[in-house]
């Protein structure tokens, strides 16, 4: 059953019920240090493609680190989204992945792959609707796919964030609000472009961001649930072996087919 989408954010004031539960992210991140899957053991070797990596809200690449490291590890080309913080309006984020994604393909002359957390999925989603000819795959980490029920704490500091955004020169001045048309806004009503493998990977553990709007529609993609936390993501084992899966086709099995989205 389809749902419909919406960019902007709206507050659902039952995730700061456990929000403190978003604070395990640091015992994810050791534990997945001391996995062998960290260290590249027991997951398929990577075929040379080229994979960028697109950080979350307010998040930069260098949290991205660790992933992009494995991504090597394994046998990938990881390269980074190169936004310098994803603090921006998520139409000028947009076009500058669309340059990347160009350089990607001119420089690996492959489709390339995009892994995007939480916001920079979404970006990431926008930016392939642009440059499908050049994207094989997009992967989401908790990203907000669907009307994008959040945290009332992420959706003041974006509130925040868009004030501060539009008092800037050439910036659109709806940005971050439920009155913006942008190309970023009008793009995202869409399912995957053909041809455009979609994966999301979702915990129901989340607490910034309502699960049920991080999964795609029945027909539309894949989706793989984890255990864990929302910034977790990044650094979570099973989503490190879930993406190596996803990259090399081997995910019979483990494919979860949403037959409602509970909007």
């Amino acid at each position: 059953m389809a749902t419909s989408r919406a960019v902007y954010l709206r507050p659902s004031f039952s995730l700061l019920l456990g929000v403190w539960g978003e604070l395990r992210v640091s015992g994810e991140w050791l534990r997945l240090k001391t996995t062998q899957v960290f260290g590249g053991a027991g997951v398929r070797r990577g075929d040379g493609r080229g994979i960028i990596l697109v950080p979350g809200f307010l998040g930069s690449d260098n949290y991205l680190n660790d992933l992009y490291r494995w991504l090597l590890r394994i046998g990938y080309k990881p390269y980074f989204a190169n936004f310098g913080r994803n603090s921006e309006c998520p139409e000028i984020l947009t076009q500058k992945l669309v340059l990347t994604i160009n350089k990607v393909y001119e420089e690996t002359a492959r489709k390339v792959v995009i892994i995007g957390h939480s916001l920079g999925g979404t970006i990431a989603i926008a930016a392939t609707m642009r440059r499908s000819g050049k994207v094989s795959k997009i992967i989401t980490l908790g990203s907000p796919i669907h009307n994008a029920g959040v945290n009332p704490l992420v959706f003041v500091t974006a509130s925040v964030l868009g004030s501060f955004i539009r008092t800037r020169g050439n910036r659109l001045e709806n940005c971050y609000t439920d009155r913006c048309s942008c190309q970023f806004v009008r793009s995202l009503p869409k399912p995957p472009p053909k041809g455009v493998e979609a994966a999301a990977i979702y915990t129901r553990g989340d607490r910034a961001v309502r699960w049920q709007c991080t999964v795609w529609n029945k027909d539309e993609g894949c989706n793989f649930a984890v255990k864990g936390t929302h910034i977790g993501l990044a650094f979570n084992p099973e989503v490190y072996r879930a993406i190596a899966d996803i990259l090399s086709g081997e995910t019979a099995g483990r494919k979860i087919p949403l037959l409602k989205v509970v909007t």
